[in-house]
C-alpha cells in the first residue's frame, strides 16, 4: 500500500469467500493475485470500520445504512437492501464476522441489544445478547450455535447459546474465560465444539489458548480455567497478538496468529530474539500442529503514539486460502507507513 495503515484487518475476514480479493483503504478492493485495484471508492455504510464479505459469495459484501442492511454486488457495481431492521444498525465492535459460514444466519444489534435473523426463512429470533462493554465486540460463531462477547469490566468472556429449533437466544449467558482481554478469535472445529482462541496474561504459562465457550468457569481461578482448556503457544510477558481464524471448509481447525513484541524499535536488533516473535504463524487447534510462516518485521508496536497502527493485525479468507497483514516492514518514516503482505495457500 504505501500508506497510513488504517486497514483493521484484525480477525473477520478482509478476504472474501474463495481468497481472490481483499479490502484496502477507504474503501478499495484489490485482487490478491496481484495487488491490483479493481474495485475502487467502494460504499463502506455506517460506521465505515463494519463491513463484512458474503460467507459463500466472493462477489459480494455487506455494509450499514440507518436501519438497513446492504449488499453490494461487486460485477454489476450495484448496491441493494438485504434486509430493513427495525430502527438503525448499530456497531458491534467491528473485530469479527456477522454472519455463519453457510451464509444462513446474521447477528445483528440495534437497539442497543444484538439479535439473530435467519435470512433463509426471514425470521428475527426471540431473545437478545449483550455487547459486554461498549468498547468490546459481539460475534456469532461460525457453526451458528453460539454468540460470544468480550471486554467487560475485568475481561469477562461470554457466551450465549443459540437455539434454532426454538428459533431463541438463550436468557442467560456463560461466562466461560476470565483470564484476559479481548483480542481473540472464533472457531467451529472438527469435533462439533465452538471454541475461542484467545490470551492467557495473568499467570504462566502465557499464551494464545483454545477456549471452550460452552463451558461455565464463573468464579473460578485461572489455574482451573487454564487446565479445562489447550493451551496452543507459549509468548513472552512483553509481546501481544492478533488472530484470524479458518470459518469453513476443510481448513476449519486451523488459526492465524501474528505475534507482537512491544520491544521491536525501528532499526533495532534481533539478537537474542525467543521463538515465535514477530511472526506469522498457523496454528491447528486440534492436533496442536505449528506452522512459522514468516517474520512481519514490524516494529514501534507499543501502544501509544500510532503504535496500533504499526501492529500486522493478521486476516484470512473464509476458507483459508490466503492469509494478510501489514507491516511497516522496519520503516518509521513517513509516519504509519505500511504495505500489505498475503501468503496464498498458506496451509497445504
Amino acid at each position: 500500500m504505501g500508506q497510513t495503515n488504517n486497514d483493521d484487518i484484525y480477525a473477520h475476514h478482509w478476504a472474501n469467500a474463495d481468497g481472490t480479493l481483499a479490502f484496502t483503504g477507504q474503501l478499495n478492493i484489490v485482487r490478491i493475485a496481484d495487488g491490483v485495484t479493481v474495485y475502487p471508492n467502494q460504499p463502506q455504510g455506517d460506521p465505515n470500520y463494519e463491513q463484512y464479505w458474503d460467507a459463500t459469495d466472493p462477489n459480494k459484501y455487506y455494509y450499514y445504512n440507518g436501519a438497513n442492511l446492504m449488499v453490494r454486488d461487486l460485477a454489476a457495481q450495484t448496491s441493494s437492501i438485504k434486509k430493513t431492521f427495525p430502527s438503525a444498525l448499530q456497531s458491534m465492535g467491528g473485530s469479527l464476522n456477522f454472519q455463519t459460514r453457510d451464509g444462513r444466519y446474521f447477528i445483528v444489534q440495534y437497539g442497543g441489544t444484538a439479535k439473530v435473523w435467519d435470512s433463509q426463512t426471514d425470521t428475527i429470533y426471540s431473545g437478545s445478547a449483550t455487547q459486554a462493554d461498549p468498547n468490546g465486540w459481539i460475534s456469532i460463531t461460525p457453526s451458528g450455535n453460539h454468540i460470544v462477547t468480550a471486554a467487560g469490566p475485568n475481561w469477562e468472556h461470554y457466551s450465549y447459546a443459540i437455539d434454532h429449533t426454538a428459533k431463541s437466544i438463550a436468557a442467560t449467558p456463560v461466562n466461560f474465560w476470565t483470564a484476559c482481554g479481548d483480542h481473540g478469535v472464533l472457531l467451529s472445529a472438527s469435533d462439533g465444539k465452538d471454541y475461542m482462541v484467545t490470551f492467557n496474561c495473568y499467570e504462566d504459562p502465557v499464551g494464545a489458548f483454545r477456549v471452550d465457550v460452552s463451558k461455565n468457569q464463573a468464579g473460578r481461578s485461572v489455574a482451573l480455567q487454564r487446565a479445562d482448556n489447550q493451551l496452543l503457544v507459549p509468548i513472552q510477558w512483553t509481546d501481544d497478538g492478533h488472530f484470524s481464524a479458518v470459518s469453513k471448509g476443510p481448513l476449519q481447525d486451523w488459526v492465524f496468529f501474528d505475534t507482537e513484541s512491544k520491544n521491536s524499535d525501528f532499526n533495532g536488533s534481533t539478537s537474542g530474539w525467543t521463538p515465535y516473535r514477530d511472526e506469522i504463524i498457523a496454528i491447528n487447534i486440534m492436533t496442536l500442529q505449528v506452522r512459522r510462516l514468516a517474520h512481519h518485521r514490524s516494529r514501534g508496536m507499543t501502544i501509544s503514539g500510532n503504535g496500533y497502527f504499526n501492529q500486522p493485525r493478521v486476516s484470512c479468507s473464509w476458507d483459508g486460502s490466503v492469509v494478510l497483514w501489514t507491516s511497516n516492514y522496519n520503516i518509521s518514516s513517513p509516519t504509519g507507513y505500511a504495505d500489505m503482505y498475503t501468503i496464498l495457500l498458506p496451509i497445504q
